[in-house]
């Protein structure tokens, strides 16, 4: 199982390839479960959200707008 570390300069939040997301900041964490629930784009390119590599996708896309990983980890 693999897990992401995510945090935008404040509070982190884990993903995990599973699609199970948590975090302590509620805020922070519905913003994040937002993203994670959407479509990669505007097309609905794949994957799609619950598909094989779409968390991996999506974290490269979130990087790209300003998040910062903190670490990635196999569990």
């Amino acid at each position: 199982m693999k897990v992401w570390t995510l945090s935008k300069g404040g509070p982190a939040v884990e993903v995990i390839d599973s699609g199970w997301i948590s975090g302590t900041d509620p805020d922070f964490l519905d913003e994040v479960k937002a993203m994670f629930e959407k479509p990669l784009d505007e097309k609905g390119a794949f994957p799609l959200p619950g598909m094989r590599g779409y968390q991996e996708k999506r974290i490269e896309q979130l990087v790209q707008e300003g998040y910062r990983l903190l670490r990635t980890s196999e569990i």
